[in-house]
């Protein structure tokens, strides 16, 4: 079996400026994909595009469907054809200002605009366009399945994407378009990541997980790639969950956990 390599394709990675995203892309890059980055991020965006790796970024907002469209006829003019791979990962957390019955309804809806929304904007404008076998992932979270306080929309959010994956893996499975879902647990990121480790206290976390660590961006980026691979070609409407066994674990580690030499916030 060859090894997983995307020469030729072209990738679109939207929240692909930090954190998972940018591991993702990244990732595709190194392995011959021409990446077609989609944030709102301009500054960290722009330090992707180094002239070295083939990596291109386009600022648009998700949850804005037309300038989702707007990223779509950019890679058509500047390629001549749509893109092979979709990674739907932008996202967005916001904890500061209550519960899901208590939090304002803009800030609500804004962050059901973006996760929500946004991940189906992107398949409307980007999926009819791809051609038949091309692959789609949605990046989810662990949170879909075992929310955590403060509670939020994030969590509503999170499982709706589940539930998109599968219609469109029903959907598209005449066109051999494999659409798959990754639920990440705690990540080491610049945001939501790092806003979760400072609120939650990474000693609870710890003990909470088989593998007593967050994970890295790269570790949420591989399972990726493997899912938009031929190694994945009869998985679909799958849900793949990257979380250190933490779905796994019952009680917690009694004590203080031993922080390991591998953990990224040691």
């Amino acid at each position: 079996m060859k090894d997983i390599g995307f020469a030729g394709k072209i990738v679109v990675v939207t929240g692909g400026a930090s954190g998972i995203g940018r591991a993702t892309a990244l990732a595709f890059a190194e392995r011959g994909a021409t990446v077609v980055v989609v944030d709102v991020d301009e500054t960290r965006g722009a330090t992707l595009v180094d002239g070295v790796l083939p990596i291109e970024f386009l600022k648009a907002d998700v949850s804005n469907a037309l300038e989702v469209q707007s990223v779509l006829e950019g890679i058509l003019g500047r390629y001549g054809r749509p893109a092979d791979i979709l990674v739907s990962n932008a996202g967005i957390e916001d904890n500061r200002v209550g519960n899901l019955l208590t939090m304002p309804e803009d800030v609500l809806r804004r962050i059901l605009d973006v996760n929500l929304y946004g991940a189906i904007n992107c398949a409307r404008v980007f999926v009819p366009a791809m051609p038949d076998g091309s692959k789609v992932v949605f990046v989810s979270s662990l949170q879909a399945f075992m929310a955590c306080l403060p509670g939020t929309s994030y969590q509503a959010s999170k499982a709706g994407l589940i539930g998109i994956t599968k219609a469109l893996a029903i959907e598209l499975g005449p066109r051999r378009i494999n659409v798959n879902v990754i639920c990440p647990g705690g990540v080491a990121t610049e945001g939501m990541g790092a806003a979760r480790g400072n609120d939650l206290g990474l000693d609870d976390y710890r003990r909470h997980n088989p593998l007593g660590r967050r994970a890295r961006p790269e570790e949420m980026a591989l399972p990726i790639l493997f899912l938009c691979s031929e190694w994945a070609s009869y998985m679909t409407g799958q849900i793949v969950q990257v979380d250190g066994g933490m779905s796994a674990m019952g009680m917690p580690r009694a004590g203080p956990h031993v922080i390991g030499p591998d953990d990224p916030d040691r």
